[in-house]
């Protein structure tokens, strides 16, 4: 292949932890000249086993990282298809190393691309990140054409293919103006180690190819076979009917918890007939109707809607059903472009559920009944006594247990251009902003505000709440939330001198405000006083509407992406009843700054695990090296929720392993479901899930009991 090195480095320096710069280094015989900067990382040179490179440890922080930069201007990689990556992993455990290219401006989701890659324990792995070249099909402007460039490498719509095979996504990106690249880790929790063997750029285009179709009757993995893989239809369908059967034989009852879960053995507490929170003893509880202790430990998405298309990838599959068959019509679907980063794959095409067709095989077409019989017997006898977000919930209203809904504002306006990994934020200050929402709220709740065994609702998932200051100031003063930061700005000042006089700017008049070159002390306090206004803004009119509409249910929070910006965080404490985040981590942390500071009991409302040993090409977010891994960190997660006097429950994100083909919208085929596509469970994770999820209440309590009795003795 035609390449350069992109790491042809000298380095035998102990670089510092923060922005330390290493000597320069050149790119092979090329102008690319540059250097080495540190964040949050300790970097040395080595040699071993002659084999030279850099070893690099990263410090515990949320994005540590090696960042490469020319020592001026930019480079122009236009000639270039890849970024090739040899990496060696010392560590114990799997590492998920991401490497992101920048263009000035870069903030993660623009004027960037990132990709990410599971490193396997003690192993060495060469990385092929696939840039977003004209060269490449995902660029060519024209659909037919580049439909055309797919079908003779049928590989788009996956997160990952077989293959050490990475596509780098991102917006607003310009190959010819890369002002750096980096090779970073996401909120480690402990010190970890790499070895960076080589960087090198490549021109040639050669995707990895792999034999057709790749996919079985039964949407697994062809050519491969593991422990656990079902091998026909016949087995399928004999294994889900014996185990209906053994359900129907043997009634899950417990004395140990009421009709909702709740805890009977712990203290009787006002029973009001709805689902509420207390804290006690320093810790946080929701209550049953029946008032009980009760830990929300739930699966989300229990139903049968993962979708993945099959238009222009038929010869990717050894057998689809006829799609006129009215056995297996609802597995087909007319589908459109996604709101995310594959919206760009088609117009429009058909798509199919692979694991929706598996349960029709298994239980036939009144496979509701059976199926929501089947998967209730099977999260109670695993401990789990919620039905989490984007589940097919009227399939267990008759079902007895309890469970979550998720609701959207509707079709608010958003804020033009602002960035957003899924999306603009919503424009709260639009006046149609109340109206829509209540509107949009009175609809989603009215089949279960009489519910008692509804909890609670959520109002929206992982909104870009990092967006909202650069999509305000950017805009003009058509946009109403930059209407409304110049209404304020206009009441504080009064005339443009004297916001010029303080921000140090030469704004000629209200219309030309936009960030200033240099952040005043003045400019950052109007700055943060708006954001907090857009937050109270958002919470309290969806505060007001879910209780207006729901007044007996709680008001669970919009599950943010990780812990948001501070001036969020306080605003979701004021307005929500529980606060609910997704956190991606091996386990919750005990003392981040945003937990310091809160004072309304949270819900995890998103975590998993995955691995690769079981026919999946993606581990998800969190890899493991094996199923017996991904049990035990499945463990350490619940018991770090429990064990925290904040948390009052978490839902596992999903209940089914998504296509291994991708998820129509974003591609993403994680192994991170409780059960795999053909309805299976996996034994390891949900054997270890029933021991933790049924200890979950004398651990809480008992360390709320050692809390109380220590606050007793001082």
């Amino acid at each position: 292949m035609n390449g350069i090195n992109l790491l042809y480095i000298a380095i035998f320096l102990i670089c510092g932890t923060d922005k330390t710069n290493i000597s320069q280094f050149a790119i092979g015989n090329s102008p690319f000249i540059g250097s080495v900067e540190c964040r949050k990382v300790d970097v040395c040179g080595i040699t071993s086993n002659d084999k030279s490179g850099m070893k690099v440890r990263f410090n515990i922080s949320d994005w540590p990282n090696v960042f490469i930069k020319p020592s001026s201007g930019s480079w122009d990689w236009s000639e270039y298809c890849w970024v090739v990556v040899k990496v060696f992993n010392p560590e114990n455990d799997v590492v998920r190393m991401n490497v992101r290219v920048d263009n000035e401006g870069a903030n993660g989701h623009e004027f960037c691309i990132t990709g990410g890659f599971n490193l396997p324990s003690k192993q060495e792995e060469s990385v092929s990140f696939l840039l977003p070249n004209p060269l490449y099909p995902f660029s060519v402007p024209n659909d037919k054409e580049r439909l055309e460039v797919y079908s003779k490498h049928p590989l788009w719509g996956m997160r990952r293919a077989p293959g050490n095979f990475v596509e780098m996504r991102g917006e607003k990106f310009d190959l010819s103006k890369v002002i750096g690249f980096q090779i970073f880790l996401a909120h480690p929790n402990v010190s970890t180690n790499l070895v960076i063997r080589e960087i090198r750029l490549e021109k040639q285009f050669d995707l990895p190819d792999f034999p057709l179709p790749f996919i079985d009757k039964l949407g697994q993995y062809k050519h491969a076979d593991w422990k656990g893989k079902t091998h026909s239809e016949k087995e399928m369908v004999e294994h889900a009917q014996k185990e209906l059967q053994t359900i129907r034989k043997r009634a899950i009852t417990s004395k140990d918890f009421d009709v909702y879960g709740g805890w009977k053995k712990g203290p009787q507490l006002n029973a009001t007939g709805w689902f509420r929170t207390e804290l006690i003893d320093g810790y946080w509880w929701l209550v049953t109707p029946e008032g009980h202790l009760f830990l929300s430990i739930g699966v989300d998405c229990v139903g049968l809607s993962d979708f993945t298309f099959i238009t222009n990838r038929e010869k990717w599959f050894e057998y689809l059903p006829d799609m006129n068959d009215p056995k297996f019509k609802s597995c087909f679907a007319k589908a459109g472009k996604g709101g995310h980063w594959f919206g760009h794959i088609l117009d429009e095409g058909w798509v199919y559920c692979p694991y929706k067709a598996n349960i029709i095989r298994q239980f036939g077409e009144t496979w509701e009944q059976p199926w929501s019989e089947q998967t209730t017997a099977r999260l109670k006898r695993w401990g789990f006594n919620t039905i989490g977000a984007w589940s097919s919930v009227h399939l267990f209203v008759d079902k007895k247990i309890p469970f979550v809904i998720i609701l959207g504002p509707g079709n608010v306006p958003r804020i033009k251009n602002a960035p957003g990994y899924w999306g603009p934020i919503y424009d709260v200050f639009d006046p149609q902003f109340e109206e829509i929402a209540e509107k949009n709220i009175q609809k989603g709740v009215e089949a279960y505000k009489d519910n008692p065994y509804c909890i609670g609702y959520f109002v929206n998932n992982e909104l870009s709440w990092d967006g909202v200051w650069e999509g305000t100031i950017k805009n003009d003063l058509e946009q109403p939330c930059k209407k409304e930061f110049v209404r304020m700005c206009q009441e504080k000042y009064g005339t443009i001198d004297k916001l010029n006089e303080n921000w140090k700017t030469s704004f000629a008049d209200w219309s030309e405000i936009n960030k200033p070159e240099e952040e005043t002390d003045a400019f950052k306090q109007d700055r943060d006083e708006y954001l907090s206004q857009f937050a109270n803004r958002y919470f309290s009119v969806i505060s007001h509407v879910v209780k207006k509409s729901a007044p007996h249910q709680l008001y669970m929070g919009c599950r943010f992406a990780g812990f948001p910006p501070e001036f969020v965080w306080k605003s979701a404490q004021k307005y929500a009843d529980v606060v609910s985040i997704n956190i991606y981590r091996k386990e919750v942390p005990k003392d981040h700054a945003m937990l310091k500071i809160a004072e309304k009991p949270i819900i995890i409302g998103e975590f998993h695990f995955g691995a690769l040993d079981r026919g999946m090409f993606h581990t998800g977010l969190i890899a493991c090296k094996d199923q017996k891994d991904r049990a035990e960190k499945y463990v350490n997660y619940v018991e770090s929720v429990v064990r925290h006097p904040l948390f009052v429950g978490c839902h596992w994100f999903q209940w089914a392993d998504q296509p291994i083909t991708g998820r129509n919208f974003d591609g993403e085929n994680y192994n991170i479901g409780l059960v795999d596509v053909t309805n299976k469970p996996y034994p390891e994770l949900t054997k270890s899930a029933e021991k933790i999820n049924k200890k979950a209440y004398s651990i809480r309590l008992k360390a709320s009991q050692k809390t109380a009795d220590r606050t007793t003795k001082k």
